[in-house]
């Protein structure tokens, strides 16, 4: 069922039924032929289990795996806060950063896990018209990126679509690009990138090797200017 059809609820209950027994399973992957994902009446009624939509013969079964469904259930179900679609609004001021060449090394075998996350995010801000976004990579003051690896990263498709306007570089060191916030309660300068600073929201998009790595962290030290780096790393 597409998002706003009604269900059938003959069809409802019989995936109740079944999902009521497959609970006393201690097992259950279902494996799904076709380019869809749960919407509408039946979205989220295969979160509990493991689920793959077969969308090419081609891939492999771990690409199926995040073509289908698992690529959106992190997205749709995130810890402590609404749904990525229900926090997006037409109109509204996006900013994605992801994490640059420094992580990791050596470069992934493609696609890269950061092209994959960009594209599900990406096709959720089409979904709701959202048109102002930018992706920046956080480059902190690492060097920058080159646009050959920028290329590979993201993918050609979605390098065609926005750069260079809006996928770029950070620059800690351009001082109109940056917005002082204050400073914490422990005294330690708070600067980001404006970009990031002015949009509605910001998303983090990480590849995570250590568990200090990733969200908050991560903006306060990949969009940081030097007065805030300095604080928490050497020169």
């Amino acid at each position: 069922f597409k998002d706003g059809e009604p269900c059938d609820p003959a069809w409802s209950s019989l995936v109740d039924d079944f999902h009521a027994q497959a609970r006393n399973l201690s097992s259950v992957e279902f494996v799904l032929d076709g380019d869809g994902k749960p919407a509408g009446c039946n979205e989220g009624k295969w979160e509990p289990w493991k689920s793959v939509w077969i969308v090419d013969a081609d891939l492999s079964p771990d690409d199926a795996l995040w073509v289908g469904h698992e690529r959106y259930a992190i997205l749709n179900n995130p810890e402590g806060m609404e749904s990525l679609p229900k926090l997006l609004k037409k109109g509204m001021k996006v900013t994605v950063a992801v994490d640059d060449i420094s992580v990791p090394l050596p470069a992934m075998v493609k696609p890269d896990l950061r092209q994959l996350m960009l594209e599900a995010v990406i096709e959720m801000f089409d979904a709701a018209g959202v048109d102002d976004f930018h992706v920046v990579v956080a480059t902190a003051f690492h060097r920058r990126m080159t646009p050959k690896e920028v290329r590979r990263m993201t993918g050609n498709a979605i390098y065609e679509r926005l750069h260079p306007d809006r996928l770029y570089n950070h620059d800690g060191e351009n001082k109109a690009g940056m917005k002082w916030m204050g400073h914490t309660e422990t005294g330690e300068i708070v600067e980001i990138k404006r970009r990031a600073a002015e949009s509605d929201l910001i998303l983090y998009l990480n590849i995570n090797f250590v568990p200090m790595n990733g969200g908050s962290k991560s903006v306060a030290t990949g969009l940081a200017g030097y007065r805030t780096l300095r604080e928490h790393h050497d020169p």
